[in-house]
C-alpha cells in the first residue's frame, strides 16, 4: 500500500513495504526506508502509525517497526532489522512483539502457499 505523506514543504509518495522503521521526533517522524534513506515526515508518529497498517508495531515510546523487516529480537531489548538497523524495544512491549511477529510470519507463509 502506498501513502502520500506531508514532508515539510512537499508531499511524498511512500510505499509501506519500503519502510523499515519509524522514529518519533517531537511533532515529526523520521521514516527509515529499507534502502537506508531517511525521510522527515510532518506527522506525529501516532498519526503516521494509524495510516500505515497492521504490519507496523510500536516497540518503544519512540519507535515503530515494520514486522516484515524484523530478523531478530534480543532479550536484552533490541530488535535487529533486515537492513542491519538495531531498534530499542521496551520490556513491556517485548512479549507483544514476539506474539505479533509470529502471527505475521504465519500470515506471510500462508500467502506464499
Amino acid at each position: 500500500m502506498k501513502h502520500i505523506l506531508p514532508c515539510g514543504d512537499h508531499y511524498q509518495l511512500i510505499d509501506c513495504q519500503s519502510i523499515s522503521y519509524v522514529q518519533a521526533c517531537q511533532n515529526y517522524t523520521k521514516i527509515y526506508l529499507t534502502n537506508e534513506t531517511m525521510i522527515l515526515c510532518s506527522l506525529s508518529m501516532v498519526k503516521l502509525i494509524n495510516c500505515l497498517g497492521s504490519q507496523f508495531q510500536q516497540v518503544h515510546k519512540s519507535y515503530t517497526v515494520n514486522l516484515h523487516t524484523v530478523e531478530k529480537c534480543y532479550k536484552a531489548g533490541t530488535v535487529l532489522l533486515n537492513n542491519g538497523a538495531k531498534v530499542p524495544i521496551s520490556k513491556r512491549r517485548q512479549k507483544e512483539l514476539l506474539k505479533t511477529w509470529q502471527s505475521t510470519i504465519r500470515q506471510l507463509e500462508q500467502q506464499e502457499n
